[in-house]
């Protein structure tokens, strides 16, 4: 697999991975269509951008298992760091953001692990959950239910008042705790700037509560969600003038690509010249 950019980019299009393009759910997982859909508006100027909480290597596997043979052109994994292609077949950091994230994110594992350590006896005592560690040291947890989980989110908002930088990445019944600082949204407004892209030429797509960052309208003029996201998150674009589509994961993302860019997509036979990107509302 490589990644294919043709030209330089003026927009942002940007998904998340799990439940948003994949979903086991499907058969294929991941409809082989949308990756023409993709092919098309990357040839009218966009980047292909995949931000996901999977770490770099995890990610590159689900893309593999899934049937995305054709790579993104920029990865924001883990939530917050950013790769490039490096030319070779690997990715690279692109610039020196993830040295900077990486630094303030092992600082607050360190200030953190008194509070962290108390709110993990809390959380085997009294909530019907497990935390749970990961490589890298950083701490997470897993509830039984997402009824269960929104508890112990309501637990750390209470911490949060004497550790403001207090934060976490959810998905469902698991979350991940991280320096309030970054997220989807923080890491995909750096990348905007690196490649001196606009919030109004950004489209972004998500299906859950770690996605809602990058699901502003401050950070991406054209937003949307799969059929499958979670309630909080079509609410949440039903308010703000994003769309939500009738159909689940990458069926439903052909829906809102063909919804904003109709004018692009209407024909499929791409050429190497490329056109410009036309929006549809």
């Amino acid at each position: 697999m490589q990644a294919q950019a043709t030209h330089d980019h003026t927009f942002l299009l940007c998904f998340d991975f799990d439940g948003t393009l994949a979903y086991p759910l499907h058969d294929p997982p991941f409809h082989p269509r949308t990756l023409e859909y993709l092919k098309a508006l990357r040839y009218a100027g966009a980047a292909w951008v995949i931000i996901s909480g999977r770490g770099i290597d995890n990610l590159l596997k689900g893309f593999a298992e899934n049937g995305l043979f054709i790579l993104p052109d920029f990865i924001i994994a883990n939530e917050y760091e950013i790769y490039m292609p490096d030319g070779t077949g690997g990715w690279d950091h692109f610039g020196d953001w993830n040295r900077q994230v990486n630094r303030d994110q092992h600082q607050f594992r360190r200030e953190h692990r008194r509070i962290l350590a108390d709110l993990q006896r809390w959380v085997e005592t009294e909530a019907r959950a497990t935390m749970v560690e990961d490589e890298e040291g950083g701490w997470g947890a897993v509830a039984e239910t997402v009824e269960e989980m929104d508890r112990i989110c309501q637990k750390i908002a209470l911490l949060q008042y004497q550790s403001p930088d207090l934060g976490y990445q959810r998905n469902g019944r698991h979350i991940r705790f991280s320096h309030s600082a970054y997220d989807k949204g923080r890491a995909l407004s750096e990348l905007q700037q690196l490649l001196e892209i606009k919030p109004d030429r950004t489209f972004t797509a998500g299906d859950n509560h770690n996605d809602l960052s990058m699901l502003n309208p401050g950070v991406a003029r054209f937003r949307a969600c799969p059929a499958n996201a979670e309630e909080k998150i079509k609410k949440h674009l039903e308010q703000s003038a994003g769309y939500v589509a009738e159909s689940d994961a990458s069926l439903g993302m052909m829906e809102a690509m063909r919804y904003f860019f109709r004018a692009n997509l209407d024909d499929l036979q791409v050429t190497s010249e490329g056109k410009d990107l036309v929006f549809g509302t």
